[in-house]
């Protein structure tokens, strides 16, 4: 009778550590955090996990705001880890967050889901010049303008602006390729304007 007690309250106390341990590890939980100090910092989402937002801010002395936007990081997991960015008390906080067992990292946010939710999603559905698509891949680039002389490198070759004409006029499509981030230069004839095709 005394091993039967025995067993029964290991079983209680195994049930209850594993329901609080579930809980645990279940819930998003903050696995490192950093914070500088600053000026002037607007975060319409505050220290929300479930919500993607971006957080203007801006250090002493500046003139212009920066921003910055929650994201995720896919180094170590499919399952990703969230930078969520926010205000708090004259100070720029990001914590890293782990999402939580049935939950996972997209769009700059926790969702519940599993590994196998694709990590690349893209608004207008893949290659369409026509359209201005924001692809997403834990960070998010939106469709542009380009003004190219030789369509090599956008970083020495011409300039991204909201519009062009002309010859050297292109649509700088972004698309999801294996699950990742990809893009294609494609000739705008008739212009560009705020990302698409006119």
């Amino acid at each position: 009778m005394k091993k039967i007690f025995i067993i029964f309250v290991v079983l209680i106390v195994l049930g209850i550590a594993g329901y609080f341990g579930y809980q645990y590890f279940s819930n998003p939980r903050v696995i490192s955090s950093t914070s500088e100090p600053i000026t002037l910092c607007i975060d319409p989402d505050g220290n929300n996990v479930f919500e993607k937002g971006t957080t203007a801010y801006n250090y002493a002395g500046e003139n212009s705001d920066r921003t910055i936007e929650d994201s995720c990081d896919y180094f170590n997991s499919k399952a990703g880890i969230l930078r969520e960015t926010y205000c708090s008390n004259g100070y720029l906080v990001t914590n890293k967050v782990n999402c939580g067992i049935g939950s996972v990292c997209r769009s700059g946010m926790c969702i519940k889901g599993s590994k196998t939710l694709p990590v690349c999603n893209d608004s207008d559905g893949g290659i369409s010049p026509k359209t201005r698509g924001e692809i997403n891949t834990g960070v998010t680039a939106q469709d542009m303008c380009w003004t190219s002389t030789n369509k090599t490198d956008p970083e020495s070759d011409g300039g991204f602006g909201p519009d062009c004409s002309g010859p050297n006029c292109y649509v700088y499509e972004y698309y999801c390729k294996d699950d990742g981030r990809a893009h294609q230069i494609i000739p705008s004839v008739n212009g560009c304007l705020n990302g698409a095709q006119k």
